[in-house]
């Protein structure tokens, strides 16, 4: 194991954002949100090599639930800069995403099976607001997919399946 991530999400089926990069250590101190009941998971990292090439695996990881008090400083904290819809939620064919962007950027959206291969990566650039994307799944085997979004250090992890 190289490493973990840790992810933090306000509801115990939301949308777990990364708010780490890779500790190598055992203790981790969440410093900025707002205060209340959070859920965290934690997920090892290894580094697989194949003949193709290397990926990084994330395991399945743990979750627990914290509540917790942040030090409130005087200084506003910046909004969530994106946020993600996914539907429909089983899928044969088609997933639709609405990613809501506060300012325009560049998302690179990566699809990735339960043993953690990445099956497909792409970069988009998203306006200010809606944008409205689509992923086609159809040709993928059935299971439990993950659909990572991330722009700049925000990273959001979404959990489907295709049927």
């Amino acid at each position: 194991v190289l490493g973990y991530y840790v992810y933090r999400a306000t509801s115990e089926f939301g949308n777990f954002q990364r708010i780490s990069g890779m500790t190598a250590g055992t203790t981790f101190s969440d410093t900025v949100g707002t205060d209340g009941l959070k859920f965290y998971m934690v997920r090892p990292v290894k580094l697989q090599t194949t003949p193709s090439g290397g990926y990084y695996n994330l395991g399945l990881g743990i979750t627990d639930t914290a509540t917790v008090s942040y030090p409130h400083l005087a200084v506003a904290q910046a909004p969530v800069a994106l946020s993600c819809n996914i539907y429909p939620n089983p899928a044969t064919d088609i997933v639709n995403m609405t990613l809501d962007a506060a300012t325009a950027c560049t998302a690179t959206i990566t699809l990735i099976n339960a043993a953690g291969a990445q099956y497909s990566t792409s970069v988009k650039e998203l306006q200010s607001g809606a944008n409205k994307l689509s992923l086609n799944v159809g040709r993928y085997p059935a299971g439990i997919y993950t659909i990572q979004v991330t722009s700049g250090q925000t990273t959001i992890i979404n959990k489907i399946v295709k049927l």
